[in-house]
């Protein structure tokens, strides 16, 4: 006869905490986002993104993974996007997105931040919103070539909900 070795205080422990967060969980891991393309009965593509939404009370957070191309040359991207919605506390809206790509061909990184300010007696409808957007392209096959670089600033007038005008500045090298 055989004795069976009590549970361990670690796999208790484990035990209790999947079933805690398993509802914290079932809400983090989004549904995915699969499509398949074809032309003329030929499989042509892919496209699979799991997004995760990792948001609390008072910022909004996607994280999302995604793969995308054809069998022989898939291309891999990886983005989080920082989203703090404008409320009574925080009259201006902002937000914050780190991407970054990568195939057999080339690797990329992107990141854009942009910022509402509000004014007058109505500061969500009249503002001003201020970003900036940068990115870096390197081919994968030939690193001694200098990244083709990217930057963009933009302001942007808004008066009662309505766009009235921008003013932008950009900038970059080529490879």
């Amino acid at each position: 006869m055989t004795r069976r070795a009590a549970p361990s205080v670690f796999q208790a422990l484990l035990a209790a905490a999947l079933l805690v967060c398993a509802p914290a969980r079932a809400e983090l891991v989004q549904k995915p986002a699969l499509s398949v393309s074809a032309y003329d009965g030929r499989f042509t593509g892919y496209s699979a993104a799991l997004p995760l939404d990792l948001s609390t009370d008072a910022e909004k957070t996607l994280l999302t993974a995604r793969v995308a191309g054809d069998l022989a040359n898939p291309t891999y991207n990886l983005d989080l996007r920082l989203t703090r919605p404008t409320d009574d506390d925080h009259l201006g809206g902002r937000d914050l997105a780190l991407g970054a790509s990568w195939n057999a061909r080339q690797a990329a990184v992107s990141s854009s931040l942009s910022r509402l300010i509000g004014f007058g007696f109505l500061p969500r409808a009249n503002y001003v919103r201020l970003s900036m957007d940068m990115n870096a392209v390197q081919p994968v096959e030939t690193r001694r070539r200098t990244p083709v670089t990217r930057a963009n600033l933009r302001s942007a007038l808004v008066l009662d909900g309505q766009d009235v005008g921008s003013i932008a500045f950009g900038g970059g090298s080529t490879g």
